[in-house]
């Protein structure tokens, strides 16, 4: 129920914004684009770097373990196991 409300509250909100402050309005829309844009990239070259390394096409063979390894640790995740070995 007060997803269903809130979400009635924001869309009557930015339909206000929309009428009343239509430059205020696209720029919002502009920054709401800028940043799926941003994070589709962050996903896609995540993608491509996890399916390089499955396929070996780097020098050193990595295992697609390895690979979600590396990435999680460069986010800063930390596992509570010890690192993978690259020859899984």
């Amino acid at each position: 129920m007060r997803f269903i409300l809130n979400f009635i509250v924001f869309g009557i909100i930015f339909y206000l914004i929309y009428v009343f402050f239509p430059e205020a309005f696209f720029t919002l829309v502009s920054w709401a684009n800028k940043t799926y844009e941003f994070l589709k990239d962050v996903v896609l070259q995540i993608t491509e770097k996890i399916t390089q390394w499955s396929k070996g096409s780097s020098s050193q063979e990595h295992s697609v373990r390895m690979a979600i390894f590396i990435v999680l640790s460069h986010l800063g995740f930390k596992p509570n196991h010890s690192i993978p070995s690259a020859m899984d």
